[in-house]
């Protein structure tokens, strides 16, 4: 299990995140979990997350720590990068309902 920190470059405080992962439940969240996620594939290179149906997807280098985000949408494609460093794991809360 990885905690992942995407700080990007370019305004570090608007674009940064502690993200929860959980490789074992193929589950992530990001900063209070408020939404929780499943991981949408994970090797020993890369992890790739799906931000859903909108056509937001991002991986993490396991090696590197490069961190790519893709958003994709009427024919134009957003991408931006950043690097993500270990944290500490505190869990993905469980569900209450």
């Amino acid at each position: 299990m990885n905690t992942l920190s995407a700080n990007l470059p370019d305004d570090p405080k608007q674009d940064s995140g502690t993200y929860q992962v959980d490789l074992t439940a193929m589950r992530w969240c990001v900063d209070s979990c408020a939404n929780v996620a499943k991981v949408q594939k994970a090797d020993e290179t890369l992890i790739t997350f799906s931000g859903g149906d909108n056509g937001h997807f991002f991986q993490v280098n396991r090696l590197t720590g490069v961190y790519v985000s893709v958003f994709l949408a009427d024919g134009f494609a957003m991408t931006s990068k950043g690097t993500c460093k270990p944290g500490n794991y505190t869990g993905i809360p469980e569900r209450q309902f």
